[in-house]
Parts: C-alpha cells; sequence; structure tokens
C-alpha cells in the first residue's frame, strides 16, 4: 500500500499566482495535445460503455449492438481520424490497450509507420478496480507496446481514467513518465509516487468526445465549437503562462461521418498553435500538375490540374499578405476582421458517362445539333452552341440547338453536372466529326444549292445524300463551303468519357462590430483548359 491516506494527497495545491513562469519549447505558448483512443472491446464482456440501452431492459450478452458500435471506429472510424490528421501533418498520441497491437495489428502499424506516439491505455478496456492483479496487466501491456514499437512507452492513460490508491506506484515502477488520468490542471503538474514522482499531462474530460456525444449528447458539432472557445482562452492566458490544451476522440464516435468535419475544423483553427501556417498546411495536400493522371485512394483518377497555381491566384485575388494592415486598420475603427481560406475538389460527369450526338449541317447554313440534355434553367442550349461556334466558326446565330428529341439526339438526358461535360463533349467530339467530313468530299456533278460557311483556314464541300458537291472559294474571299444538295448532312457521335475533376480556391473577409456583420466574399479561381458560358 501507498504511504499516501488518500490519492488526493499525492499532488499539493498550487495556484497560479504562486508558481513560477513556466514557458513551452521553442517559446511556445500554448501546446495543443491531440489523443487517439483505441481500444478492444470483448465480444464475450459486458460494453464499457453503450450507444443503446440493454433490448428490454435486460443486460444481455452478447452485446451485439454495442459491441458493433466499437467495431465500427476500428474498421472505419480510426481511418477517417488517421487521414484527418495525417493531411495536417499532425502528429498525436496513441492511448491504446495493449492488447491492440495484437487484436488491431493494421490499425497499431499504421500509426507507428506515421511516427504516433504510444502511450499505454490498460491491457484490454476495462476499469483498473476490476483488474485482479494491476502490476502484472500494466507491465503486460507496456511490454507488448515495447515489442511491438521498439520503444517503452513513457505516457500512460488508464481506461476510463479510473485509478485505484496504489496505481500510480505501480505505474512509477513500471517505468512511466507522465499520467493522463489527473484532469486537474490546465499545466503540468508532479504527482507524488514511489519510487519517483510523476508528471501529470493535462487531459480533459472537457473535449473528450465520450462526455461530450455519449454521455451529454451535445450536437455533433459541440466539440468545435467548445474547441474554439477554449482554443481562444487558453491562448489569451498563455501569454503570461503556458498552457497546455488537450483533444482527446475515440475511434466509434468522432470517426463517425456526421462528427469527422468537427474535428477537422478544430484541428485548422488550432494550426497556428501547432505551428502549421494555413497556407502551408493546404499547399502540402495539393497534387502537383506533374503528376497527374492521379490516382486516388477512392479508386478514382484526376485527369489533370494545376491545383496550387489556383491556390496562388486566389491568395492574389485576396491579396492574403496585406490581410494584417487591413487588420490594424479595422482595430483602429472597433472593427474585427477575418481571413477564411478553402479549397475543394469537386467530381463532374454524373453517374451515366456516355451521351450520343446528331450533328447536322443544313442547305440554309445552319448547324443543327440533336442532343439528349435538356434546359433546366442552368443556360445549356446557349452553352452547346457555343461549343458548335468553336468548332466550325461561324456566328452564333447559324446554329441551332434541339433538346429533347429522342429520335434524333438519344442519350442519357440531364442529371447533376452530366449536362456540360458529358453532353457538351459529345457535342464538341460530333461537331468536329462532321467539319472533317466536309473536308473529306470529292467533285461531283448535279443541280447547284449554294451555302457558305466562313472558317478561317479550310476550303471544303459539305456532304450530303445524293448531291452534287464541288470545293470553291478562297480563304481571303471569306467563302468556303458551297453545297450543291437538298438534303442535310450529318455527324453521328457516340462518346463515352471518364469522370473529370474540379478544383477550386475560395479566400473570404469579414469585417465585423457589434450587432452587425459585413461580409466580403472574395473571386474564386478555377482551373480547367476551356471555360463555357452560360
Amino acid at each position: 500500500m501507498s504511504g499516501y491516506k488518500l490519492l488526493s494527497d499525492r499532488v499539493p495545491y498550487v495556484p497560479f499566482p504562486q508558481r513560477p513562469v513556466l514557458k513551452g519549447p521553442n517559446g511556445k505558448r500554448l501546446l495543443v495535445w491531440v489523443i487517439v483512443n483505441v481500444e478492444h472491446w470483448s465480444i464475450e464482456r459486458a460494453m464499457p460503455r453503450t450507444v443503446l440501452p440493454p433490448p428490454m431492459g435486460q443486460n444481455l450478452l452478447p452485446d451485439l449492438a454495442n459491441w458493433s458500435w466499437h467495431e465500427y471506429g476500428m474498421r472505419a472510424g480510426f481511418w477517417r481520424l488517421f487521414d484527418a490528421l495525417k493531411q495536417r501533418g499532425i502528429t498525436p498520441t496513441l492511448a491504446t490497450n495493449g492488447i491492440v497491437c495484437e487484436s488491431y495489428p493494421q490499425v497499431a502499424e499504421a500509426a507507428l509507420k506515421e511516427g504516433w506516439e504510444f502511450m499505454g491505455h490498460g491491457w484490454v478496456q476495462g476499469p483498473m478496480h476490476k483488474v485482479e492483479n494491476q502490476a502484472e496487466a500494466i507491465g503486460k501491456a507496456i511490454e507488448t507496446i515495447r515489442k511491438f514499437a521498439g520503444y517503452t512507452p513513457r505516457g500512460w492513460e488508464s481506461p476510463g481514467l479510473t485509478e485505484t490508491d496504489d496505481t500510480i506506484d505501480l505505474l512509477s515502477a513500471a517505468g512511466v513518465d507522465y499520467v493522463a488520468d489527473w484532469v486537474i490542471d490546465d499545466q503540468p503538474t508532479w504527482i507524488q509516487g514511489t519510487p519517483r514522482p510523476m508528471l501529470s499531462v493535462p487531459y480533459t474530460v472537457e473535449l473528450n468526445d465520450i462526455p461530450l456525444m455519449a454521455i451529454q449528447h451535445h450536437r455533433s458539432d459541440e466539440l468545435y465549437v467548445r474547441g474554439i472557445q477554449q482554443l481562444d482562452r487558453l491562448w489569451k492566458e498563455s501569454a503570461a503562462h503556458t498552457r497546455v490544451m488537450a483533444i482527446s476522440v475515440h475511434p466509434y464516435i468522432t470517426g463517425v461521418p456526421h462528427r469527422i468535419e468537427s474535428f477537422e475544423r478544430l484541428l485548422d483553427a488550432a494550426a497556428p498553435q501547432l505551428g502549421l501556417d494555413r497556407v502551408a498546411l493546404r499547399r502540402r495536400n495539393l497534387v502537383s500538375a506533374s503528376a497527374m493522371p492521379y490516382k486516388a485512394t477512392n479508386g478514382m483518377t484526376y485527369d489533370s490540374g494545376e491545383f496550387e497555381a489556383v491556390l496562388d491566384k486566389a491568395l492574389d485575388l485576396a491579396d492574403w499578405s496585406g490581410f494584417e494592415s487591413r487588420a490594424q486598420a479595422s482595430a483602429k475603427k472597433g472593427l474585427w476582421r477575418g481571413l477564411g481560406l478553402a479549397t475543394f475538389l469537386e467530381w463532374t460527369g454524373g453517374n451515366a458517362l456516355e451521351e450520343n450526338v446528331n450533328v447536322r449541317i443544313m442547305e440554309d447554313g445552319v448547324i443543327e445539333v440533336f442532343t439528349a440534355v435538356n434546359g433546366m434553367g442552368q443556360g445549356i442550349a446557349t452553352t452547346l452552341a457555343q461549343l458548335v461556334v468553336d468548332i466550325f466558326k461561324v456566328p452564333l446565330s447559324q446554329v441551332r440547338i434541339v433538346m429533347g428529341d429522342t429520335d434524333r439526339g438519344n442519350g442519357f438526358g440531364s442529371a447533376g453536372s452530366r449536362s456540360l461535360f458529358t453532353g457538351g463533349s459529345a457535342v464538341s467530339v460530333g461537331s468536329a466529326k462532321a467539319l472533317e467530313l466536309a473536308y473529306r468530299i470529292t467533285r461531283r456533278g448535279g443541280t447547284t444549292v449554294t451555302v457558305s460557311l466562313p472558317h478561317p483556314t479550310h476550303t471544303a464541300a459539305i456532304p450530303a445524300a445524293g448531291a452534287d458537291v464541288v470545293e470553291t472559294g478562297q480563304p481571303s474571299a471569306g467563302l468556303f463551303f458551297w453545297l450543291r444538295a437538298t438534303y442535310a448532312t450529318s455527324g453521328i457521335s457516340n462518346l463515352r468519357v471518364a469522370n473529370s475533376w474540379r478544383k477550386t480556391s475560395n479566400a473570404c473577409t469579414t469585417e465585423s462590430a457589434p450587432r452587425a456583420v459585413f461580409c466580403k466574399r472574395m473571386p474564386s479561381t478555377c482551373w480547367m483548359p476551356t471555360v463555357a458560358n452560360t
């Protein structure tokens, strides 16, 4: 037994005004500590936590529903947390049950490869009060982690933050340097132990997703809302004394689809305190133009894109470098100014990537296009006509777009973002084929019907069934295509394309005063080889 009457006797009370000034490494004011907790829940035992109450009021084993809740976290949720941290270059602490190294080796291996620090979290998930031999369980967990990671873990977080009177001494004897069980301060605190004292590193039950979501049942964005408030306050206070802010998450809670974004937003907000520049953070995750085509982890391929150039353009339009001077000018007027940056990649093309088009060159000189895509207020008729103009070099008035006639323009139609991408691509290819066909026509005799189609470099005759066609005219004369025919000619195209990706960077600045907010959105930029207007 320990020499302390109460567990609380191990930590003498020292108020902030009486403490020596504490400064972080390299002069850092605020240290943000991210902890990812991975645990092994045995289906043969009662679940440590539940998301569903016992069915019909009876505690039953196996508890499949609640075990599955945890298992989802290990199969899907962990990898969302993993990607969010990796993309931002953040190295968290992995608080892990020792048995996880054996039961979920892929999880442990991924964390090890990225340099995450391993921290002991018991052997299996369960309170220390229920462990028959704590010394044996602690030693087993530490030794398993040591063999797996190649080093002895320096830290320890007891399952459920549970300790008995002797736990600290047992951890000290096992060589543990710090513990995260004591949620008592915003600064590291010494805890008396035998054979040596141990450092209590500030942990949290306030920015911990278990109390927030599983117990208090807050909205999914509460982690972000509360985290921002805590970040702002600790940053102000850290001007005098360095503070530590802990963020503790679990794969089965924060790793679910409706909560992961709040975690990502909080990481982005904390980026300056983590030593990460907002622009550098995003630039780190951009795919370079030289890497195109790039196959992403989702199995899809990015065909092209100059993503960094798009980001640079947005920063230039927003005058990113001049923000501080604008913020100071606003402050003199009693106003607050903010500047945000967002990047996104959007898939376009829809779910049907095949389209048919019929391009007809009429005897009156009109280029008639039959397509299955339809206008729904997006101005697609004008856009498609512009694509025809680009190919034939004729006035817009000489192009007629016929939509919705499936007898002559059969295809999938309009849905999502496919009208321009898939339907427009078919129109461009079909128009080019029709024009190429015209170039191949030879001289024939017959009744003369004359049509002129201006073109900058070519002279050719336009084909028609049973028609006599003659090539004549010179580029300088402006009359290049002559048709002797009574029927129109068609260029039919069946086009199948791959999906495409659009990358955009947006910058937004705000200026606010009490009870009033004025928001000005800076221009957004989008890289693409051709811009079609509607």
